[in-house]
């Protein structure tokens, strides 16, 4: 493979792990502002959301 598509293929796949990474820390802030702060099992429910969006996204 040419030198030019190997490194444009890199840099996409760079790209698209930072856009997922910023993606999840977004989705993960949204959820903990979103959920009701008023229990521990209110905050359980939030960390499993957000590990099945992480999930989803990887």
């Amino acid at each position: 493979m040419p030198e030019f598509p190997r490194l444009l293929a890199s840099n996409l796949s760079a790209a698209r792990g930072a856009i997922n990474s910023l993606m999840a820390e977004l989705i993960e802030d949204h959820i903990r502002d979103h959920m009701p702060r008023n229990s521990k099992s209110s905050e359980e429910a939030a960390d499993d959301v957000i590990h099945i969006v992480c999930t989803y996204l990887e």
